[in-house]
C-alpha cells in the first residue's frame, strides 16, 4: 500500500473507513428510558416526494392538452418567502419568457385552504417577476385567478 487504497480491503477495513467507500456509517441511538443501544442506517439525502393529488393531476392534464408544446413540472421549485418559510407551487412552466406557477385548491371547506391562499399571496408579493395563478374546479369547470403582487 503506497498511499492509496488497498486492492482488496477486508470488511473490517471498510467498516473503519466508510468515508473512503461512499458508505454512511450506522447511527448509534441510546434509548434514555431503557439504556438500549440501537444502530440504524441514516439516509444522506431524502428522495421521493408526495404524489400529486387528483385535483393537481387533473389540472396538469388540462394544461398539457391546452398547451401541447410546454413542459409542465409538478412541485419542481421552492420559493423562499421569509426566514425559514418556503412555498412550493403545485405546477410550474416557462411560458412567453416568464415563469408561471399554479396552485390548485379544492372547496373552501377543505382543511388549510385559507392558509394556502395566503401563502400564494405572500409568494406573489415576494416574487413579482413570477406569475402566480390560483386554480380551482367548481361544477366541473376550471376557474383561474391571477394573484397580483
Amino acid at each position: 500500500m503506497s498511499g492509496g487504497l488497498p486492492n482488496n480491503p477486508n470488511e473490517s477495513f471498510r467498516r473503519r473507513n466508510p468515508h473512503l467507500y461512499g458508505v454512511q456509517p450506522p447511527v448509534r441511538t441510546v434509548n434514555q428510558k431503557t439504556g438500549r443501544i440501537t444502530f440504524s442506517e441514516k439516509k444522506r439525502i431524502r428522495q421521493g416526494e408526495k404524489p400529486p393529488t387528483k385535483l393537481e393531476a387533473d389540472w396538469r392534464l388540462h394544461q398539457e392538452a391546452f398547451f401541447p408544446g410546454v413542459k409542465f413540472r409538478a412541485q419542481a421549485i421552492r420559493f423562499r418567502l421569509a426566514n425559514g418559510a418556503w412555498y412550493r407551487p403545485d405546477l410550474m412552466a416557462w411560458m412567453d419568457g416568464r415563469m408561471n406557477c399554479w396552485e390548485t385548491k379544492g372547496p373552501k371547506q377543505m382543511k388549510n385552504v385559507a392558509r394556502g391562499i395566503l401563502t400564494v399571496k405572500f409568494a406573489a408579493t415576494a416574487w413579482p417577476e413570477v406569475r402566480f395563478t390560483l386554480v380551482w374546479r367548481e361544477a366541473g369547470q376550471w376557474h383561474e385567478q391571477v394573484v397580483l403582487p
